[in-house]
């Protein structure tokens, strides 16, 4: 994964947590590592994590590729690419997904306003 796309991770993760009401910051660092800590976490907890950074590249991908030809598609065309291309966990509800979808996109749209 990039740098950028790490970082939009960590960033989402940070406005996750008190949405989806646990801690998704660990497991997400620990995707972005590639591994896990001696620690028990719940296994739905790591699966979030896992999806957080997963749909944080493929944004990050998307935008990057979008910047380069010069397109700028709504933040719902966007979702929608996002959900049709992810594959999400079975113990992760659909609400779960959009909201993630929602702040990584909407992060990555702060990061670019940015550049």
């Amino acid at each position: 994964m990039s740098e950028g796309a790490d970082d939009l991770a960590r960033q989402s993760a940070r406005r996750l947590s008190p949405q989806l009401g646990i801690e998704v910051e660990g497991p997400v660092e620990q995707a972005i590592a590639g591994s896990r800590t001696g620690q028990y976490v719940d296994p739905g907890t790591i699966a979030l994590g896992a999806l957080i950074v997963s749909i944080a590249n493929l944004v990050w991908t998307m935008f990057n590729d979008l910047r380069n030809a010069r397109k700028q598609p709504s933040n719902d065309t966007i979702a929608r690419q996002v959900r049709v291309q992810v594959q999400v966990p079975v113990d992760i509800t659909t609400d779960q997904r959009d909201a993630i979808i929602e702040v990584v996109i909407d992060e990555a749209t702060r990061t670019d306003d940015q550049d």
